[in-house]
């Protein structure tokens, strides 16, 4: 078995290496007002490397429009606080206003190096 030092190291070691972009995770924070009404708002939760890959993309009629929709992969470290309907923002990124909302992830049922998220691509 392997000690569980070595497992953090090595997680270590490929976060630093196999991780090229950082990226802001954000979550929604819901709050009620003084009038009784709720307002929701987008709190930053960490920022963090990562890798973004794109796995597919597909394109349907939707009544008279086609309708495109980007699937992706982002790894995260294998320690990442990532839940379902986060929200992930690319830093630097060189197409504007897009981010990726978190459909799925594998956080807390692998031992990997990395936590992956199924995303879908979004823009504001």
């Amino acid at each position: 078995m392997t000690p569980d030092a070595l497992i953090a190291l090595l997680r270590q070691s490929a976060t630093l290496y196999q991780l090229p972009n950082t990226v802001d995770i954000m979550r929604s924070a819901n709050e009620v007002d003084a009038t009784g009404g709720i307002t929701t708002d987008w709190r930053l939760v960490d920022t963090l490397k990562a890798r973004v890959v794109h796995v597919n993309s597909v394109q349907d009629n939707a009544g008279q429009a086609i309708t495109s929709n980007n699937e992706w992969t982002i790894l995260l470290p294998f320690d990442a606080d990532i839940r379902l309907n986060d929200r992930i923002f690319i830093q630097f990124d060189e197409i504007k206003n897009r981010y990726f909302d978190v459909v799925g992830t594998d956080r807390g049922a692998s031992d990997g190096l990395f936590t992956a998220c199924k995303c879908e691509e979004r823009t504001r």
